[in-house]
């Protein structure tokens, strides 16, 4: 079963922005990041990482 919560609509704008940030420039500079430390050989040791590593305020991305 699923709960409903209400929302207002400035909410529910809201959160539809952030998901369109999230995708548009978040995403790709995660993926960016991860294929850069693929070619460096960097991925396996830092892979549970790698999102929050590259999510990091002083990171520029």
């Amino acid at each position: 079963m699923t709960d409903k919560v209400p929302m207002t609509l400035l909410g529910y704008e809201r959160l539809e922005e952030e998901l369109r940030h999230l995708k548009s420039t978040e995403r790709p500079a995660v993926i960016k990041a991860i294929a850069e430390a693929r070619e460096h050989g960097d991925l396996s040791e830092n892979a549970s990482r790698a999102p929050e590593l590259y999510r990091r305020p002083d990171s520029g991305t």
